[in-house]
This record gives C-alpha cells, structure tokens and sequence, in this order.
C-alpha cells in the first residue's frame, strides 16, 4: 500500500494533507475520478455557464497524475433581449 495525496482545485485549492492508503496507482486515478465526477452532482458547484475541477493526485515520491473534468454549456439559442 502507498499514500496517495488528492489535491482538488476548483476555482479554491485544498490540499490533501492526510492522504489516502491504495494499493496501486490504478485505484488511485479510480478515487481521483470518482472525485472529480462528484462535483457534478453538488449543489452550487457549477455556473450557469459550467465550471471545471482538477484533482492532481501525488504520492511521497511526487505526482502520480492529474485528472481535468471540464462541464461546459453553450446555448443554440441566441438570448433574447
């Protein structure tokens, strides 16, 4: 088992100072994507336009990886005014 660090930036960064106990990098870039899929269903988290969320998930010996969750919306409709 490994430490795994998973720090989240989403507009504020907050750094993970008490890690995580995984057996590998694969459950760690699992954890890291299941993360990054949960700020879509919480409230206020996204604008009206979208919004993004990075985890970089690091190890004792440095990063591992990073994950990128981009939500974007654009309207075919041009606004009426």
């Amino acid at each position: 088992m490994s430490r795994y660090f998973f720090d989240v930036h989403d507009g504020v960064s907050v750094v993970d100072d008490r890690g995580s106990d995984l057996p590998d990098d694969a459950a760690a870039r699992a954890h890291a994507q299941q993360e990054a899929a949960s700020y879509v269903s919480r409230p206020g988290m996204l604008t009206a336009d979208g919004g993004a969320i990075i985890v970089d998930v690091r190890d004792e010996l440095g990063p591992v990886l990073s994950v990128r969750l981009v939500f974007n919306v654009s309207s075919s409709r041009k606004a009426l005014g």
